[in-house]
């Protein structure tokens, strides 16, 4: 082996953001949410103590115990509970629907018009017709005009 073969290369890095996918950011800033509010959480004797000892005594009672977040969390579960019924309900009429119309195929293919047929209803010349086929916009609006006064006069 030669000296060259020996020696490994270093490994590049690369670190692209724009690369990872949206889910993956949301799961890694949902998980470092959590493990900061249980770092907090496991800590906060710890703070107490500090904040006692700074003098701020009475930090845990006005605080902590005055917070009333069991109350906030019987509110977060009382709502939990209610979008999961909503979900539950929409999956139920998803499954119910894909069951009753899912497959089944009512979609048709209508036949496309002739020419002829076109010309008769707009009342021009089938060569008009082909014409406007070719066009990328059509002002329908002075073929449904035309239609009209001829009908108009007709009546009158």
């Amino acid at each position: 082996m030669t000296e060259k073969n020996k020696r490994k290369e270093p490994i590049e890095i690369i670190d692209n953001p724009s690369l990872r996918s949206v889910l993956r950011n949301i799961g890694e800033s949902t998980f470092t949410t959590v493990m900061w509010a249980l770092w907090v959480y496991l800590f906060f004797p710890i703070i107490n103590i500090i904040l006692w000892a700074l003098g701020i005594t009475s930090f845990y009672k006005k605080v902590i115990a005055h917070s009333e977040y069991l109350e906030f969390l019987d509110l977060l579960q009382n709502c939990g509970l209610t979008v999961f019924g909503i979900f539950l309900l929409l999956w139920f009429w998803g499954v119910y629907n894909y069951r009753w119309f899912g497959k089944r195929n009512r979609r048709f293919n209508s036949t496309m018009a002739a020419p002829g047929e076109m010309a008769e209803f707009f009342d021009v010349s089938v060569d008009r017709v082909l014409e406007l086929r070719q066009q990328k916009e059509i002002k329908w609006t002075s073929l449904y005009i035309a239609k009209k006064d001829q009908a108009s006069n007709a009546k009158i």
